[in-house]
């Protein structure tokens, strides 16, 4: 029995069962899709022709829209800059950690 797969209205792929599904039971399949920025419509259609007779063939198909946003920036600075500013501030931790050392040192 065969699968097809919409995403936008455009045909993105097709299975085949490897036999009878009874209802209210799955099948799994993986597959990779590089979504652009915006909203999708996604459909899984069972038996796409209505190739066979059911009783119902009306709910042969699933759907979700899917929004995809940019991905958000989570830290805007790039590793120099972060490496940078953490050694500014370890520098300057240890030159007044030394001068506190030195001061308590003399009598």
């Amino acid at each position: 029995m065969p699968v097809a797969l919409t995403i936008d209205d455009k045909p993105f792929a097709e299975w085949k069962l490897p036999g009878f599904l009874p209802s209210n039971k799955i099948a799994v399949w993986s597959l990779t899709w590089t979504a652009a920025r915006g909203s999708h419509l996604i459909i899984a259609t069972v038996d796409p022709l209505n190739e066979i007779l059911e009783s119902k063939e009306a709910n042969n198909s699933a759907f979700i829209n899917l929004g995809v946003a940019e991905r958000e920036n989570v830290f805007p600075w790039s590793a120099l800059a972060v490496g940078l500013v953490f050694f500014v501030i370890a520098a300057a931790a240890a030159f007044f950690l030394r001068r506190l050392l030195l001061s308590r040192a003399r009598p």
